[in-house]
């Protein structure tokens, strides 16, 4: 027997099936309730949504939807805008009560940003150190492997040092 049938068989039998005290004729009764309790279980125990309707049919369980019922789309949207106003103004005191304001990783005085019109150029030492520190990985869109770049470094390093200045620059 499904151990989820011998649990529903157990609340059944013992709730609501068996009258006090039991008689001879009715034991039988029970044994094919049991077994027919345990084939509808058995035959959905490889779906487990279609095992849970099972169970809820078995123990009378209804099934109401959690959405609210609406004739319209806009009474629905009217519905649900009363639901969350309520909702915020029930929260809301309770908010504001508890809460004392504190950041502490904030700074205390604000900074003003920095400015971004003028950038100190690269040197091929940063451009070098940059491209060392890079993992020897890459992907299909990259148009050369970070191992040969690597390899190459001696050749490239000037020229990607004096692209990134020029793209600085203007």
């Amino acid at each position: 027997m499904h151990p989820l049938c011998s649990r529903l068989v157990r609340f059944q039998i013992s709730s609501q099936l068996l009258p006090q005290p039991y008689s001879c004729v009715q034991i039988p009764k029970i044994y094919i309730m049991v077994n027919r309790i345990s084939n509808l279980v058995s035959s959905s125990s490889d779906n487990p949504r279609r095992l849970w309707q099972t169970v809820n049919k078995l123990l009378h369980r209804n099934s109401s939807s959690p959405l609210p019922t609406c004739t319209s789309a806009s009474a629905l949207a009217d519905s649900l805008a009363s639901f969350f106003t309520d909702k915020t103004s029930k929260l809301h005191p309770s908010l504001t009560s508890s809460f004392t304001p504190s950041f502490p990783h904030l700074p205390s005085s604000p900074k003003t940003p920095p400015d971004f019109s003028t950038f100190k150029l690269a040197s091929t030492s940063e451009i070098s150190k940059i491209l060392f520190n890079c993992p020897n990985k890459q992907c299909d869109y990259d148009p050369i492997p970070t191992w040969l770049l690597k390899e190459c470094s001696a050749l490239l390093v000037p020229t990607i040092t004096n692209m990134v200045n020029l793209s600085l620059i203007r």
